[in-house]
């Protein structure tokens, strides 16, 4: 996909519940999603929209025959584009109109149309404009904190790198791949 999901359904046309509260985001244990600073007409159509882990932990949040991503699918995605200190840019698109300055690297030269739709953290919501947090399906342990691993692009930097130690709560963007 070369847009970030803006899914209010699961694939089995089960509504996902919009999150508008902070509180309330922050102890959910069930499938939500929101838009950056609950305003979907700034940030819906560009940015899509920020899931929590129950939504990707579902394995409905994709169109039937398509998943979330793994870590081996993001090691293959580095290793198609040059290695992990360059596609980050190869994955961000160009200029200045969504990511701010430099957006080092920004070429989008695989097509992927990388944006810059920022993070829910702890109810808040950060980083638009500086970085993009995708969610991937690789956990190494889990309980009420998951240790999964996100992709993360950033405007400062051309290469991607997966994060971990992630809250199942923060709101990340999603994309899926064609099974």
């Amino acid at each position: 996909m070369a847009n970030n999901l803006k899914s209010r359904k699961l694939n089995d046309t089960t509504i996902i519940p919009r999150v508008t509260g902070d509180t309330q985001w922050n102890v959910l244990t069930t499938p939500a999603f929101c838009w950056y600073n609950n305003d979907s007409a700034t940030y819906a159509d560009t940015y899509g929209a920020l899931y929590n882990w129950y939504t990707v932990e579902s394995d409905k949040l994709c169109p039937a025959g398509w998943h979330i991503p793994d870590m081996d699918d993001v090691v293959s995605l580095f290793a198609s584009l040059g290695g992990q200190k360059v596609d980050g840019g190869k994955l961000k698109v160009g200029g200045t109109a969504h990511w701010l300055e430099p957006n080092v690297g920004g070429t989008n030269e695989s097509g992927f149309t990388g944006v810059p739709g920022g993070i829910r953290e702890n109810g808040i919501f950060d980083l638009v404009g500086l970085a993009a947090f995708y969610h991937t399906d690789t956990v190494i342990f889990s309980n009420e904190f998951v240790t999964l691993f996100p992709l993360v692009l950033a405007y400062n930097n051309s290469g991607a790198y997966p994060t971990g130690a992630n809250s199942k709560k923060h709101g990340f963007s999603a994309r899926c791949l064609k099974a």
